[in-house]
């Protein structure tokens, strides 16, 4: 009781001390500094070209335009009033052999994912039947990593659900990962009947609310060495040559937006990851606005997050575990709507059944131990998240 009273009663603790203004602090600094510069000595130069501060106060942010229209978003739920929010964890199985596949998946579930992303090799189809096998996507969010037929891998998959009398087309999540864009970054070759089947995946599931046909990928512009900055630069551009392409081709607008999520790769740099998803969010409703969309709600810009591969080490691979942390840490902090974490061990060798499960633990300590889907925005307030995320 004592410490929580001040001499005058009631109020707020330390009310009797006056603010001190930024300035203030900085000149006592300069003191401490005995004359070396303060700029010089304590003001960092990131590899996004910013000049971030020592320390931040609620000064920093009273000019920060953005924050009237974006503080305290409740990024996963309709009702503003609830604080809980939740994110997919995906774990990535490459198809080879289908059965296999399929019985990774599902010890994935069994052992905590909740969701499941089927790497597709370019080169074959896959058996689909055989692949969903007791897999039910009005449960788990299933995704399809594809390069090539799109359209008809997602004729077969409609043919299952149908066939599946436990199952509705309109209740089915997940969604494909197929980004033409990018592989003509990857390859140099433009696939322009890519962007027109694009076209005809998104007009046939344009009704499916959950099911998202178009992901717009940075994960290879990070993993090629983009700062934060080019790759939200990047993928916004691709976003955009992507709503006059398909526009083009009658996609309108909305079916579009029903359709995209955005992918980011997080790396190490913490509190840079966390602003980088949160300024997407921002940027890309900006571009919205000059779209003259007026129904969006910045939550619904879905962004799905996966663990640097650019960050990770051969020579000392058990460091991997700390950065696929740290990265993940700043994946839920900044507001992504679903989560893969690559076991530490995959950039040098075939994961084992530990590496996988320790992956994937990850998400379930910060869940259910750190309760990070116990606040709907913890970023918000922060001076130096708020002040980096409009840099």
């Amino acid at each position: 009781y004592l410490l929580m009273s001040n001499k005058h009663g009631d109020g707020p603790l330390f009310s009797e001390f006056p603010p001190t203004p930024k300035e203030k602090w900085i000149e006592q600094v300069s003191i401490d500094l005995k004359g070396a510069d303060f700029t010089k000595k304590l003001v960092w130069r990131t590899h996004e070209e910013s000049s971030i501060d020592p320390f931040y106060t609620s000064e920093d942010t009273a000019h920060l335009e953005y924050l009237k229209g974006f503080h305290n978003l409740n990024l996963n739920q309709t009702n503003p009033q609830t604080v809980n929010r939740s994110w997919i964890l995906y774990e990535k199985v490459k198809v080879g052999d289908e059965k296999a596949a399929n019985k990774e998946s599902q010890r994935a579930f069994h052992m905590g994912s909740n969701g499941v992303n089927f790497i597709i090799d370019e080169n074959r189809m896959p058996d689909l039947e055989l692949l969903m096998k007791n897999i039910y996507p009005n449960i788990n969010p299933v995704k399809f990593t594809v390069q090539e037929n799109p359209g008809t891998m997602l004729k077969q998959y409609m043919e299952i659900i149908d066939k599946n009398p436990d199952l509705e087309l309109k209740d089915i999540m997940g969604g494909f990962d197929y980004d033409p864009l990018m592989h003509y970054t990857l390859s140099g070759n433009l696939n322009e009947e890519g962007i027109e089947t694009l076209a005809i995946v998104l007009g046939s599931t344009k009704d499916i609310e959950d099911f998202n046909a178009l992901t717009v990928n940075g994960v290879h512009f990070h993993n090629s060495g983009a700062n934060a900055a080019q790759e939200i630069a990047l993928v916004i551009s691709a976003a955009v040559e992507y709503i006059e392409r398909l526009g083009s081709m009658g996609i309108s607008l909305k079916d579009f937006l029903s359709g995209l999520e955005f992918s980011l790769a997080v790396g190490t740099n913490y509190f840079m990851e966390i602003a980088k998803i949160r300024a997407l969010r921002v940027l890309f409703y900006n571009v919205l606005q000059a779209y003259e969309v007026k129904d969006l709600n910045p939550r619904d810009i879905l962004i799905h997050c996966e663990s640097s591969v650019w960050t990770k080490t051969i020579y000392d691979p058990y460091v991997n575990m700390l950065r696929n942390t740290t990265e993940a840490m700043s994946a839920i902090l900044g507001g992504c709507n679903s989560l893969s974490i690559s076991a530490f061990d995959d950039i040098f060798s075939q994961p084992t059944e530990f590496s996988k499960r320790i992956s994937r633990n990850i998400s379930n300590l910060l869940r259910e131990e750190s309760h990070f889907d116990k606040v709907s925005d913890p970023a918000a307030g922060s001076y130096y998240i708020e002040e980096l995320t409009d840099k």
